[in-house]
């Protein structure tokens, strides 16, 4: 893991946490906390303050038994991703062995069965992708059976990529390909995992496709998409306006809508990825211009 978080962009802004933070099997109830985060930074170049950090806390991390998915994304969420005010789309990577055995609050499972509700987890994720922050989940070997109860959880982790919006052209829910990286039956994990957060790295960089918050339009009673301006602020605090593109077919700058999405044409998508700090925000006329999450 190492390795791939070298081959980061150097522009790129990246947090982590660790959990669980105590074993809570030994009466210990507070499975995850900042002690085990190290906050969202931009990367910087080869030996930076941040790299040196996550390099660190990856290097002394120590096993600790029970695995609280939802707390520890609940955590990340609210404590990290959400209020993080430094620009750009935002992305959670989830890298997990499958069975979540916690419920939510550091809870215990009830009776027989080592495994948290599903439901939940799945819940929160489609509830971050609504308001523009998508997950990337990696499954470890040990996703491909729980070793309490032998259940395939594959299907659960491919089930919360595609609701995470991340999913690629073609994946399965119940069978393979998988919606998410499924690194279960790899002989060569430290390899696996490199490559599968490459992946995840270019598929952040290029995001050139947006959503339109749900609630956007309640903000302004004059919301006309034919008003409407899309405008990027590069890392050195410039600004560009964006003009819309009524030609979706062959745009070759500009933007474009369909639905709720809004997708930048080529030219004007390559200078944007060129920055990985740039931030996009739209203006509704003469109304204040709103962030615009990817």
């Amino acid at each position: 893991m190492l390795a791939a978080l070298d081959a980061f962009p150097d522009g790129m802004s990246v947090g982590m946490l660790l959990f669980p933070t105590a074993d809570s099997t030994r009466g210990m109830a507070q499975c995850v906390s900042d002690q085990s985060m190290i906050p969202i930074q931009p990367l910087g170049a080869p030996g930076s303050m941040q790299r040196a950090a996550l390099a660190d806390a990856l290097t002394n991390a120590r096993l600790v038994y029970n695995t609280p998915t939802h707390d520890a994304l609940h955590f990340a969420l609210t404590e990290s991703l959400e209020p993080y005010e430094g620009g750009g789309a935002k992305f959670v990577v989830l890298l997990t062995d499958g069975a979540p055995t916690q419920p939510l609050g550091c809870g215990r499972t009830n009776g027989s069965s080592a495994t948290a509700p599903l439901q939940p987890i799945l819940d929160e994720i489609a509830a971050a992708a609504a308001k523009g922050i998508k997950t990337y989940i990696l499954g470890a070997p040990g996703s491909e059976k729980n070793g309490q109860t032998n259940e395939d959880m594959r299907p659960f982790l491919s089930e919360a990529a595609k609701l995470g919006g991340t999913a690629p052209d073609g994946c399965q829910i119940d069978s393979a390909p998988y919606c998410h990286f499924d690194m279960s039956a790899e002989p060569d994990f430290a390899a696996a995992l490199a490559t599968a957060l490459g992946k995840v790295t270019t598929g952040v960089v290029d995001a050139c496709t947006f959503v339109i918050p749900e609630d956007i339009g309640s903000k302004s009673e004059e919301f006309d998409v034919d008003k409407t301006n899309l405008i990027v602020k590069k890392g050195d605090g410039s600004q560009v306006l964006i003009l819309r593109d009524d030609s979706p077919a062959d745009c070759s700058e500009g933007w474009t809508l369909n639905g709720n999405q809004i997708t930048l044409c080529p030219q004007t998508c390559d200078s944007y990825k060129a920055d990985p700090t740039a931030e996009v925000t739209l203006s509704f006329g003469c109304n204040a211009i709103e962030p615009l999450p990817a």
